[in-house]
């Protein structure tokens, strides 16, 4: 498997205990990497599948959905909407805060862009720093006086311990995670099984019947 680095480590190598454990003549080999090596070396065949965010209709890849997470507002506990009284943010309310985003040469980037526009007639945030990755993103804001949006899931950690503080998002930003597979070569049993397997064990997901919307659509 190859996998963006926010796929969830923790969540992925709990996966594949289980199956292996089912499975005991099976092993499941994941490696990290960006955006653009997962769509790679997964149309070159160089794995199986692929996991990752905001799936395109490649010619040469299928997918199907895995996951959709929720986004958040995140900025450290000493922030000054940290101590606002409201658990909630408009998108529009954001053009008063530097913004720590991602490159715009990611899918995520571009997504939290588009949406910013959409919601603040047009305009963006003062963008301080632009990043590649979910975990630079957390350690710059738990010490800046800046916000960011990222998926909730991958901040409950930093929340819990303080570190950083989170408020939701109006309207409702979602990030969706996809399977991604060569189009033209026919998977092997194991894979199907392994795919199917991974869709059955998410964790609680934003739409409840996105699971099973999952599921159906693979095994058509």
């Amino acid at each position: 498997i190859a996998a963006i680095y926010s796929a969830g480590i923790d969540l992925l190598n709990q996966v594949i205990a289980s199956f292996e454990a089912e499975h005991p003549r099976a092993t499941v080999r994941i490696n990290y990497l960006q955006p653009d090596g997962v769509y790679e070396s997964v149309r070159n065949e160089q794995y199986d599948l692929g996991i990752l965010s905001y799936p395109e209709r490649w010619r040469d890849l299928a997918h199907t959905p895995l996951r959709e997470e929720t986004m958040v507002v995140v900025c450290r506990p000493g922030h000054e909407l940290a101590g606002g009284g409201s658990e909630e943010i408009h998108a529009s309310e954001l053009l008063h805060h530097d913004l720590v985003t991602f490159e715009a040469s990611l899918p995520i980037g571009r997504r939290i862009r588009a949406y910013l526009r959409e919601h603040c007639n047009g305009d963006l945030p003062p963008i301080t720093n632009q990043f590649d990755n979910i975990d630079t993103i957390k350690t710059y804001i738990a010490e800046a006086e800046a916000v960011a949006i990222l998926p909730q899931r991958t901040v409950q950690r930093e929340v819990r311990g303080g570190v950083l503080h989170e408020l939701r998002l109006i309207p409702r930003l979602l990030r969706p995670l996809g399977i991604v597979y060569p189009r033209q070569r026919e998977q092997s049993g194991l894979v199907r099984a392994f795919i199917e397997y991974l869709l059955k064990n998410q964790p609680k997901v934003a739409d409840p019947d996105a699971k099973s919307t999952a599921i159906a659509a693979y095994s058509a």
